[in-house]
């Protein structure tokens, strides 16, 4: 009876030291694994703050190239004024009023003060 009983004592130790080999197995695979995933996240945050940034930087860019063009676009505007004040000057000055402008000699034809001639 004590053979049976050792054998099943030696069974039952081998379990057990079968069981805490597998967990130790375990525990190290899950260690592993945790590192992997903590070492991803870190690599995925510094990816996304990297993103963050470069966002920003587009975004900054983006209103600096947006102002360029709105200061281009009101020069333009300026420039194309005056190139229509200097337009209507020299229409009055080709038809016989050197020191008006084309708006001032409208303004004196239609009030009957110049008739449009030179002379």
């Amino acid at each position: 009876m004590t053979d049976g009983f050792s054998g099943k004592l030696e069974h039952v130790d081998q379990a057990f030291v079968s069981l805490r080999e597998s967990h130790d197995t375990a525990r190290t695979e899950l260690t592993t694994f945790t590192n992997e995933i903590k070492t991803e996240i870190e690599e995925f945050a510094n990816f996304k703050k990297k993103l963050t940034e470069d966002f920003e930087k587009l975004k900054m860019k983006l209103n600096d190239e947006r102002k360029t063009h709105e200061d281009a676009q009101a020069l333009l505007t300026d420039s194309l004024e005056s190139c229509r004040q200097e337009i209507m000057r020299l229409e009055g000055v080709q038809n016989g009023a050197p020191n008006e402008s084309g708006v001032e000699r409208q303004a004196a034809v239609g009030r009957g003060e110049h008739d449009g001639e030179t002379g």
